[in-house]
């Protein structure tokens, strides 16, 4: 049953809600499911491996992707966005925004 067909209109505003959390809790999972399969991946291809260091410890991980638990419990929209795609936005904020910036410019 689609949400646009007439019987899914004539059913309760309960079944309608649960309807949509279960909808969009569904294709969350699926996206959280890539990102966790991409991260994996990297993983075993040992892409993503750093070698211990004098400061920092021998890492398997390092090129996160996502942060599911840092993304579904954030407390605001910034900290939510912050943990969605995080490579993305690094490269973005380092190799798109921050070459484009006008340095000449006060901050602010």
């Amino acid at each position: 049953m689609g949400m646009t067909k007439p019987e899914f209109l004539e059913q309760s505003w309960w079944y309608k809600l649960v309807f949509m959390l279960i909808a969009a809790n569904s294709k969350i999972y699926s996206l959280f499911a890539r990102f966790v399969y991409h991260e994996a991946s990297l993983i075993a291809s040992g892409i993503s491996y750093r070698a211990k260091s004098e400061k920092k410890p021998e890492e398997y991980n390092s090129i996160r992707c996502m942060d599911i638990q840092n993304f579904h419990w954030g407390e605001t929209a910034k900290d939510s966005i912050a943990h969605w795609n995080m490579r993305t936005q690094h490269w973005l904020k380092y190799y798109v925004m921050m070459r484009s910036m006008d340095r000449s410019l006060p901050r602010g």
